[in-house]
């Protein structure tokens, strides 16, 4: 036990287990009932504003922080942009219930509007357009998940049919032995949540009518 707590001391004050931390963000879909099979196209906005100046990349989810403060950057496990496991996510949720599923990539640079109409463009029944504006962790000996994001429906024309957002800072637990493991444990559950609250709102479910 006393070996145990020094390793993590140790860790904690060098930094190393700090280092090189990933988060899942690609794995099982949330189990949500859609209200209808319509045919749906799905895409990610990642506007963070760290990703679109650049000085972050797309597969960037969080901070993990040693002993002194020093961050050090947590990306994707599946290597891919978080907008791309955001986007595979929903679209299974669809899949799952149903839908012909259009999924398109959608550049951090493209304005809000060109990233509208080339999901219109698909020719689904409905498009939907989730905005990453805020998506990070970020973890010392609590892990803090801060988000803004938004989920928008249009139908085949591109006329909105309604919107969701949510916007917070939730704190996700801590560990004094090992936060960036607890961090990847909780991470993922916390994820999830976060969509099935988009995808089950009133709103949404209306407008997928």
């Amino acid at each position: 036990m006393i070996r145990n707590i020094s390793i993590a001391v140790s860790c904690l004050l060098l930094g190393a287990c700090a280092i090189g931390n990933k988060h899942e963000y690609s794995g099982p879909a949330p189990d949500v009932t859609m209200p209808s099979s319509n045919s749906v196209a799905v895409g990610v906005h990642d506007q963070r504003s760290y990703v679109v100046s650049g000085s972050k990349t797309e597969t960037f989810v969080g901070l993990s922080r040693g002993g002194f403060g020093n961050t050090f950057d947590v990306t994707t496990a599946s290597g891919k942009p978080l907008a791309d496991d955001f986007r595979t996510t929903i679209a299974q949720v669809f899949k799952h219930n149903g839908a012909s599923v259009k999924e398109i990539e959608i550049k951090p640079t493209e304005s809000g509007s060109e990233a509208r109409q080339a999901l219109v463009k698909l020719g689904q029944a409905r498009s939907l357009l989730l905005t990453l504006t805020e998506w990070k962790s970020d973890t010392y000996m609590v892990t803090l998940l801060h988000y803004d994001i938004r989920l928008a429906v249009f139908d085949s024309a591109g006329k909105p049919l309604g919107e969701q957002a949510l916007q917070g800072t939730d704190s996700l637990g801590s560990s004094a032995i090992n936060p960036p493991g607890h961090a990847k444990a909780a991470i993922p559950p916390a994820y999830k949540k976060k969509l099935e609250e988009l995808l089950t709102s009133a709103e949404i479910q209306q407008a997928l009518r």
